[in-house]
């Protein structure tokens, strides 16, 4: 055989190899991208979310009808100057009275005794002061109920939100152990035919890139959804307003009144402190805390997960502090239940 024919021979070999390789090479790239492609256009649609609609966790305004509040006028301190040096009740029953706008008729109930009342002013003082106490209980529970349909508005929310994201772990993690066994198999079948193929170098570089890009997606991928509250109960007291109408008279004037006894501050400033405590919306005037808190104290917006949990955090101490009005409404009954039980002749 001539030389030159074997020689073109080889090169006629060595071509097809070379454009086979290239072939090979090129479609395993353009299916790598194309895979890539088409998870991200797929994550990148994001689902509709459904949760509770805004304003279906307030069915009437509290506060549209109050009662008049007393313990603010000087009709109150004037009650609270007529109670006799000996109290009967307690500082604490005393100032829920003052809170709930019942003073006079504590104080009516107080001296009743020895100013020789008849008996009718002060079955009446006594079923007025039930009444006030019955109320303030029930809006309590009005309160706390609205803020438990908030977290579960926020519930629902999260745990849409959760799904989607392991959804797309789930699908980008398959992602990567396909580009990865493609990757194996592509670049060892070339390196089979050919041991110094450029082709599985190449093979090698496209999927290692390709496998990368799903992880860096994986990881970079925060789902949001979007949750509206145009009634915010957290706004008030974010801004420190003096008067609310979102909350009634008697439970707005408990957490304004009333001191912690740790930190000897009223309860509606000791709840925002602990709100901008551990950095729980951020670092300290970052911008972090700035946007955290305009979609938290605001009419809402896009939230995340964690967004979420930290909004579900403050109004799990929100109620906690409410609840509180509950150990002084029953203090104040048994108070009530005692002295006019003595008081009886």
């Amino acid at each position: 055989m001539p030389f030159h024919s074997f020689f073109s021979r080889s090169a006629s070999k060595y071509d097809r190899q070379r454009k086979l390789h290239t072939r090979i090479t090129l479609f395993f790239l353009a299916l790598a991208l194309g895979g890539c492609t088409s998870l991200a256009d797929r994550s990148a649609s994001m689902p509709q979310f459904q949760t509770f609609p805004d304003g279906s966790c307030s069915r009437a305004s509290l506060a549209a009808s109050p009662l008049p509040m007393l313990a603010a006028s000087e009709a109150g301190h004037a009650a609270l100057a007529r109670m006799p040096s000996r109290l009967p009740f307690s500082k604490t029953a005393i100032d829920t009275a003052s809170i709930i706008g019942a003073l006079p008729d504590l104080m009516i109930i107080a001296t009743a005794r020895d100013a020789g009342l008849p008996i009718e002013q002060l079955l009446t003082a006594r079923q007025n002061l039930v009444e006030r106490i019955t109320l303030t209980m029930l809006e309590v529970a009005s309160m706390t109920g609205e803020i438990d349909c908030e977290n579960e508005r926020s519930s629902q929310l999260r745990t849409q939100l959760q799904k989607a994201e392991e959804q797309r772990l789930r699908s980008y993690t398959v992602a990567g152990l396909v580009l990865g066994a493609a990757t194996a198999i592509v670049s060892g079948g070339i390196a089979l035919g050919r041991p110094d193929a450029v082709s599985a170098n190449i093979v090698n570089v496209v999927g290692g890139s390709a496998q990368a890009g799903t992880g860096y997606a994986t990881l970079s991928y925060t789902a949001t959804g979007k949750l509206q509250h145009e009634r915010n109960l957290l706004t008030d007291l974010w801004h420190g307003k003096s008067e609310s109408a979102m909350y009634p008279p008697a439970v707005w004037r408990f957490l304004n009144h009333v001191h912690d006894e740790s930190a000897g501050t009223p309860l509606s400033q000791t709840l925002v402190a602990r709100w901008k405590a551990d950095n729980r919306l951020g670092a300290p005037g970052s911008q972090e805390e700035r946007l955290r808190a305009e979609l938290i104290f605001g009419k809402g917006g896009e939230y995340t997960i964690e967004d979420l949990q930290t909004r579900d955090a403050i109004l799990d101490q929100l109620e906690a502090t409410v609840k509180l009005l509950y150990q002084d409404l029953a203090l104040l009954l048994r108070e009530l239940s005692a002295w006019t039980g003595a008081s009886r002749p």
